[in-house]
């Protein structure tokens, strides 16, 4: 025997055994790590989604905003109180009546909005 090691001989299962030991440690270490990472990310990624839902929400809650600040200005005049009124109450002013035109029984359509005449109050008779 000159000295050389047999490739398939005792001393080289260790070195085998090393290697197999070193590639599981190192895969374990890996996984470990991925692991640990895909929590967080998901939970970055969850935040991420509720931030955009929130910012939309909040988009949407500013227009809103905007259009009740432009209703608020149109409250202020008294033209605008009166028209509302007159429209969604069905309110008039003394002396004032009002006509409303009844549906057609056959068509079923729903009558148009009140029709309003002033209506001239007499003068007052003449006193004697």
């Amino acid at each position: 025997m000159t000295g050389h090691t047999d490739p398939g001989g005792p001393e080289a299962r260790p070195s085998r055994l090393r290697r197999a030991v070193t590639v599981l440690v190192v895969v374990a270490a890996v996984s470990v790590a991925v692991l640990t990472l895909v929590s967080p990310l998901r939970q970055i990624l969850a935040q991420e989604q509720r931030l955009d839902d929130v910012r939309e929400q909040a988009e949407e809650l500013e227009r809103e905003n905007a259009d009740l600040e432009k209703r608020i200005d149109r409250l202020s005049d008294d033209s605008e109180i009166e028209r509302l009124a007159r429209e969604e109450l069905g309110l008039v002013k003394p002396g004032e009546q009002v006509y409303m035109v009844l549906p057609d029984p056959g068509t079923g359509q729903p009558p148009p909005g009140p029709i309003e005449q002033p209506v001239e109050q007499p003068a007052d008779p003449p006193s004697d």
